[in-house]
């Protein structure tokens, strides 16, 4: 497997093993927030899930920060548990937000991992007297790009976090896919 080290800002250093330069420019995005350029998926796919905790400003305010943290400590490590033995990446993106990197896996099969992970928390029940289901759920995105294609992992970042939103105008607790049409305007974006 071949290694990839890069700089960022302030001497940090990231060593990716064997994940390919598509991914590594999602998790500098994701981890980092760092700008990256162009995003070339060379003879492959990645997934991208953008995952929100549904109510949390309900859960925070109600139960208090510290029970906040812990409940996000908690969805995070079902999800990490549910990912442990794949490829998959887990990181907090921010406040209430985690994302998936998911290599290898197209818009179907990162949507099944979605589906799992969205169930998996269903199931576990976590108690949320300040929401209408009673319990903490996650509402993911969902997008991916697949070989060939150029596109900016920025756009790749908006089109899971559209997916997100449509989730959330749904009813929460749900998954959803970006559209071909806003995969067809971000490579139009990109190719100027």
């Amino acid at each position: 497997m071949a290694s990839v080290t890069v700089t960022l800002a302030k001497d940090t250093l990231v060593d990716v093993v064997g994940i390919g330069i598509a991914v590594v420019s999602v998790v500098l995005l994701v981890r980092y927030r760092v700008s990256t350029s162009i995003l070339i998926v060379a003879g492959g796919v990645v997934g991208l899930l953008m995952i929100d905790v549904d109510h949390f400003k309900a859960y925070n305010d109600g139960y208090g920060h510290v029970a906040g943290d812990a409940c996000l400590q908690q969805v995070s490590a079902l999800l990490a548990y549910l990912l442990a033995g794949t490829s998959a990446r887990l990181a907090r993106y921010g406040g209430e937000e985690f994302a998936v990197i998911l290599p290898g896996a197209d818009v179907p099969g990162a949507a099944a991992i979605a589906e799992r992970l969205r169930a998996a928390i269903e199931a576990r029940a976590f108690e949320h007297r300040y929401a209408e289901a009673g319990e903490v759920t996650i509402s993911i995105g969902v997008a991916a790009v697949r070989g060939g294609q150029h596109i900016d992992a920025e756009a790749l970042v908006t089109e899971a976090d559209g997916a997100l939103y449509a989730a959330k105008h749904a009813g929460r607790n749900r998954v959803r896919l970006a559209t071909v049409e806003a995969y067809a305007a971000a490579l139009r974006h990109a190719a100027h």
